[in-house]
């Protein structure tokens, strides 16, 4: 083989690692990651309750102003059918919380209308859902509810 065909190989392997790996560095804006990471999470645990509702045809225990560890005990396996709604490999608070990025607990509504996640980001206080707080709302009603 020519040296030519070599360097054209060269230059498409070359070019095929800068195509895969670039979109990955270009989307990484420094501190995004925790927000990405909390507004995942926040899906997961949206989720989860929509399943366990599903299937106990009622919501997990409330969250209380001490914090998530009971809706969130219910949604991994502390439930009458020891079902595993929510899993994660993140440790959870002293208290059983489970915890944003930035180590302060989820703040997990929910009522007939819908479900609300809410981290209150970086700044760790309440901005009532504006500047760093990240909210996910979920519309959600039982099956059945009008």
């Amino acid at each position: 083989m020519s040296k030519g065909f070599n360097r054209a190989i060269g230059a498409i392997l070359v070019g095929t690692v800068i195509i895969i790996t670039v979109p990955g560095i270009t989307y990484r804006t420094p501190g995004k990651g925790r927000e990405m990471k909390a507004r995942t999470i926040a899906r997961n645990i949206s989720v989860a309750i929509q399943f366990y509702t599903l299937e106990y045809n009622g919501r997990p225990p409330p969250s209380s102003e001490n914090g998530n560890a009971a809706t969130i005990g219910a949604l991994m396996g502390a439930n009458p059918k020891q079902i595993i709604f929510l899993e994660s490999d993140e440790p959870l608070g002293s208290g059983g919380d489970y915890l944003d990025p930035w180590g302060q607990p989820f703040q997990v509504t929910f009522d007939e209308s819908g479900i609300t996640v809410r981290s209150f980001g970086k700044n760790k206080q309440d901005d009532q859902g504006e500047k760093d707080d990240v909210v996910v709302m979920t519309p959600f009603k039982r099956p059945g509810t009008p």
